[in-house]
């Protein structure tokens, strides 16, 4: 498409370019729409059709069997999907006791803000509808 579009610039063909320009943003809408739709299908798969058992067990392997460079991430990456179960089942509170005993302070720094942003984001869903409970 890219060695199309330098062609038509070359011979200078304005509708066409003006085409092609259309097409380009056409698909990249398309794309952003099919990644959104499959997030939320996904979403959706893991919040009804997931069995917790055996998504627990696949993390608790992950821990088990880590090397030493990744045994600290992946006991942080434990202990945030037993939150998000938690979370998942409806126990509000334990959700959020779990998320805020959380130590980041050994992970690298660029994993770090990724697990921090998550963090953040469990938090403020588990004390919003904590609040909208009370009320």
């Amino acid at each position: 498409m890219a060695i199309l579009g330098l062609f038509l610039l070359y011979k200078q063909n304005i509708i066409a370019v003006r085409y092609l320009l259309f097409l380009s943003v056409l698909f990249i809408v398309i794309g952003i729409f099919l990644s959104l739709l499959t997030w939320k299908v996904l979403l959706y798969l893991k919040e009804t059709l997931i069995d917790f058992k055996k998504y627990q067990s696949f993390f608790e392997y992950s821990v088990s069997h880590s090397n030493k460079f990744n045994k600290k991430f992946n006991e942080v990456s434990f202990e945030l999907i037993t939150g998000e179960l938690s979370y998942l089942r409806g126990d509000f509170l334990l959700s959020l006791s779990q998320y805020s005993n959380l130590n980041l302070s050994n992970i690298s720094k660029k994993i770090r803000k990724y697990l921090n942003l998550r963090n953040y984001i469990m938090n403020f869903y588990l004390l919003s509808i904590l609040k909208m409970r009370k009320i």
